[in-house]
């Protein structure tokens, strides 16, 4: 991953975790893969809760005593409450599923922050296409789909009307780094 973001793989959790406020006492990890957010949570006392559908990162991230559950996301208790849900590089695998998935996170926390790549190896050449599809499976089997800013920011304005929420494009570089608010 580290070469997709061009040595700056890091750097896009710091983004992250610089919108999770002090007053912030809860946050729910969707598709969570590594744990960097789970450390920043212990680090600055904020209770973690970590979902994803891979049994790999889940045991990982158990074994070094944190909050995981092996889940596919959509099957995630509508009554779960959070001060912020995060999904980083995985709306993607929603596709199908994207006004379930906006759903769950609206009606589990008010506060969602999203980090989404929209320069990508599929949107290349047919080789670069055919080894990203190759390389990325949550689980549910080869995905070539992805978001580009355009289509990112189409379905934000579809979900956007049907949820009640407002966002805010906090940063762009090779994610699209959005924050938004459901009050």
């Amino acid at each position: 991953m580290n070469i997709l973001y061009l040595g700056k793989y890091k750097r896009r959790f710091k983004d992250i975790t610089s919108l999770i406020l002090k007053e912030d006492k809860s946050v729910v990890d969707l598709c969570f893969g590594d744990t960097f957010i789970a450390n920043y949570c212990f680090k600055n006392n904020i209770e973690w809760t970590g979902y994803d559908i891979s049994e790999y990162f889940v045991k990982r991230a158990k074994k070094l005593n944190f909050n995981a559950f092996q889940l596919d996301v959509l099957e995630i208790e509508a009554s779960l409450r959070f001060d912020v849900c995060i999904i980083i590089g995985s709306l993607y695998h929603f596709e199908k599923n994207i006004d379930f998935i906006f759903e769950k996170m609206c009606t589990i926390s008010s506060k969602i922050i999203i980090s989404e790549p929209i320069k990508n190896l599929t949107n290349g050449n047919a080789i670069f296409r055919y080894f990203a599809k190759k390389m990325t499976k949550s689980g549910k089997g080869e995905e070539s789909y992805r978001y580009r800013k355009e289509t990112l920011i189409s379905e934000l304005e579809k979900q956007k009307q049907k949820f009640h929420f407002s966002y805010k494009i906090v940063k762009e570089n090779r994610d699209l780094l959005i924050l938004i608010t459901n009050d």
